[in-house]
């Protein structure tokens, strides 16, 4: 019984010390804010305007691929 208990932690082990990191940075990452739109001559408040800014990386055989997405949303239109 000791022995098993050896023989698994040992495996346990090895498995856990690889070279291979298990981080995962592949995915969508999303930042949004809002924020009030004024009129540039007269400075009277148009409105408030969104905007949604999203970083896409994927997984490529050599490296990531990167790309963004920016949208854009005002009450005002």
């Amino acid at each position: 019984m000791r022995t098993i208990l050896i023989v698994a932690i040992a495996i346990s082990v090895a498995v856990s010390c690889t070279d291979d990191p298990k981080v995962q940075i592949t995915g969508a990452y999303a930042r949004e804010f809002t924020f009030k739109q004024n009129v540039l001559s007269t400075g009277e408040e148009l409105g408030t305007a969104t905007i949604r800014d999203t970083i896409f990386i994927r997984a490529k055989e050599q490296g990531y691929e990167i790309s963004n997405h920016k949208w854009r949303k005002n009450d005002y239109d």
